[in-house]
């Protein structure tokens, strides 16, 4: 470093002998620890009610926070000194003073002292030593004329600590984060999935459909849990691994397959409630583009089991008709969409 160089040139130059160890003022960092600890709250408040609701924004809370933790330390210290940064150079035979655009004092030990407030005085002059790096250790040095070599094990210890807990932070907000800048989201939950049916954003690193089978595929009808699932390495897991779904079928009620009625149910209050046979338009797309492989139609179970004992029905609405439709089984689905999960 520079600073030390001149500190060495200047100890060497007034016959003090080797540099031993640089001691050197930063910023108070009270302000910076209340910034910190003020941020704390809300942060953690925003990120704890992100992660209940499955939402990665808390990565961008957390590498947020640790940005405003480490701009605050780098202020604290190589920000501004009120009155000057200064550098205290301890050598075997004497301590060299500078403050840079000035001229470095250098003086013996027996030329200094600690004065009452922690200042440092000398027939020429005096400086506060003020918030200092190892400051004890300096004012030790001044009234025993004998420099401390800096500890190197608990500076080692702190400084890996530091990267430590740097990387950590680094590796589960920041990486993620920039995988899903260049490539794309990758689902966590096959909830997530869902999202392709009502106008949502591929997920860019989901597996490709390509290659040989199995390709898995999860159908939803709206958002959340699919209503079929086919072609997984695990067919006992659950929920199933959002990460293996290649295709995400789409399926939305068009009409009926007849215009019968199957079952039709009266109620206490006069409601009635009227099921037909589904019919249901199905987009077959690629989780990883979005791309549509394929299109087809499916009609809902043609029967229903016996009538709900009871129904819903708003306040103010009794005796009003209910109209519901059957929906597809597994079978029905996997007629159509077996040959996409067993291509290649």
């Amino acid at each position: 470093m520079v600073t030390n160089r001149v500190l060495a040139e200047h100890a060497e130059a007034a016959g003090f002998g080797r540099l031993v160890r640089v001691h050197r003022t930063f910023r108070e960092p009270v302000a910076g620890a209340m910034l910190g600890v003020l941020g704390l709250v809300p942060a953690g408040i925003a990120a704890f009610y992100l992660v209940l609701n499955d939402s990665t924004a808390w990565r961008w809370i957390v590498l947020g926070y640790a940005a405003l933790l480490w701009a605050t330390a780098a202020w604290t210290w190589w920000g501004p000194v009120p009155g000057g940064r200064c550098w205290f150079g301890a050598a075997e035979r004497g301590l060299v003073v500078w403050v840079p655009g000035a001229e470095p004092e250098a003086l013996r030990w027996e030329q200094v002292e600690v004065a009452e407030g922690l200042r440092l005085v000398w027939n020429t002059g005096s400086r506060p030593i003020g918030r200092v790096w190892a400051r004890d250790e300096l004012v030790r040095t001044v009234r025993s004329g004998r420099p401390y070599p800096p500890r190197r094990t608990p500076r080692l210890a702190a400084g890996a600590l530091a990267v430590a807990l740097s990387g950590l932070v680094v590796w589960f907000t920041a990486v993620p984060l920039a995988l899903e800048l260049a490539f794309g989201e990758r689902p966590r939950e096959i909830t997530d999935l869902a999202r392709l049916c009502t106008g949502g954003e591929a997920f860019g690193q989901a597996p490709a459909y390509s290659g040989p089978g199995p390709h898995a595929v999860a159908v939803y009808e709206g958002s959340g849990f699919p209503d079929y699932l086919q072609g997984f390495t695990s067919a006992e897991a659950w929920p199933p691994p959002a990460d293996e779904v290649q295709l995400v079928g789409c399926s939305r009620l068009i009409g009926q397959a007849a215009p019968a009625a199957i079952r039709s149910c009266e109620y206490e209050d006069g409601s009635t409630r009227v099921t037909y046979q589904g019919r249901y338009a199905v987009t077959v797309v690629e989780a990883r583009t979005g791309r549509p492989v394929a299109e087809f139609t499916v009609d809902g179970a043609p029967t229903v089991d016996d009538c709900q004992l009871t129904i819903v029905v708003p306040s103010g609405n009794r005796g009003v008709k209910h109209t519901s439709y059957t929906t597809p089984d597994d079978a029905a689905f996997a007629a159509h969409l077996t040959p996409l999960v067993d291509a290649g």
